[in-house]
């Protein structure tokens, strides 16, 4: 194992969520600190450009970064309001505000993913999952809403689980899998060890590890999501 990007490559200052490879191959970054997107040769860690530089759109606190369906990359920015940012996908040029400021009640924004449905799901303090039409960026609902257990949601993603009637949660938040390819949500507090079912693809299992903050307690639940100590 090796270091693929050197520390502080290209101005890199902070780095935050999951690097992802977008459609051209190379390896996007958010530098927190330097409130940028760093683009990274795909084969060496060599930095290539500052592919969304500082503060382009308003971009201030991101926090987690996709590639969506029509190519764009989404960004989430928190700052004192909270929104996703859009921004060409090839050119790294900024694009709108997809989701508006506090939309929805947005707040605290960290993570983002879009799901099955073509909707962008992103997290929202001080815990919950809100939910976006995936063409517009208009609020649909709150996926999870407030008071369903999770506090200080991070990261998202989509899992199938065995059957469709299977729900897992945690009530100290470390992950939630809610129903067949549902959200699973990943808390911020990483000073506990951590287990968890590591599912997706390999580079989604290898950061599987350090993604888990507390640990996960299985729960026996019924079809309606109502869970039950087991």
């Amino acid at each position: 194992m090796d270091v693929f990007v050197a520390s502080g490559s290209g101005g890199l200052d902070g780095p935050e969520g999951l690097p992802v490879f977008g459609p051209d191959g190379r390896l996007y970054v958010i530098s927190g600190f330097g409130n940028s997107v760093l683009r990274y040769d795909g084969s060496t860690g060599a930095f290539v450009d500052a592919f969304v530089p500082a503060g382009s759109g308003g971009l201030a606190g991101p926090g987690d970064l996709v590639f969506g369906p029509d190519g764009a990359l989404y960004v989430t920015s928190g700052g004192h309001q909270a929104s996703v940012l859009r921004y060409d996908g090839t050119t790294g040029t900024f694009i709108d505000a997809f989701v508006a400021a506090g939309a929805g009640g947005l707040a605290g924004v960290e993570g983002l993913v879009f799901g099955p449905d073509g909707n962008l799901y992103v997290t929202s303090t001080p815990g919950a999952v809100l939910r976006f039409d995936g063409a517009t960026g208009g609020f649909v609902d709150a996926f999870v809403p407030p008071g369903s257990g999770l506090v200080a949601p991070l990261f998202l993603t989509f899992v199938d689980v065995p059957t469709s009637t299977s729900i897992t949660t945690s009530s100290s938040t470390s992950t939630t899998t809610i129903a067949r390819n549902q959200c699973r949500v990943t808390c911020k507090d990483l000073r506990r060890a951590c287990r968890a079912e590591c599912v997706g693809t390999r580079r989604e299992r290898r950061g599987c590890a350090w993604e888990c903050a507390q640990h996960i307690r299985p729960r026996a639940c019924r079809e309606t999501g109502s869970c039950l100590e087991p």
